[in-house]
């Protein structure tokens, strides 16, 4: 059953599906935008120090929590959608796809 399966030729498709992947394809997020996001973080993790060291907040939770929620931010920011598939299109036609 394996050699008649093998000996099936299939027809071709009529559309090229290329032009409709090819405009799909994201180049990678190379703006300065995460950047600056990430220096409002650290802006805002100073600040909150500073409001530490200068006031006596009355909310003690709030102190390890502010500094975890920036971090957690900050690796966001970082990481965006760690199962992502990044590629572009030349490393495509290289392939040959």
């Amino acid at each position: 059953m394996s050699s008649r399966f093998h000996a099936v030729r299939y027809p071709r498709p009529q559309v090229d599906l290329w032009a409709a992947v090819e405009e799909r394809i994201r180049l990678p997020d190379t703006s300065p935008v995460s950047t600056h996001r990430l220096w409002l973080i650290g802006a805002l993790v100073i600040a909150w120090r500073a409001l530490q060291l200068l006031f006596d907040l009355p909310w003690p939770m709030l102190h390890p929590l502010v500094p975890l929620a920036a971090a957690v931010a900050a690796l966001w920011q970082i990481s965006n959608d760690p199962l992502e598939i990044e590629t572009a299109a030349p490393e495509l036609q290289k392939r040959g796809v």
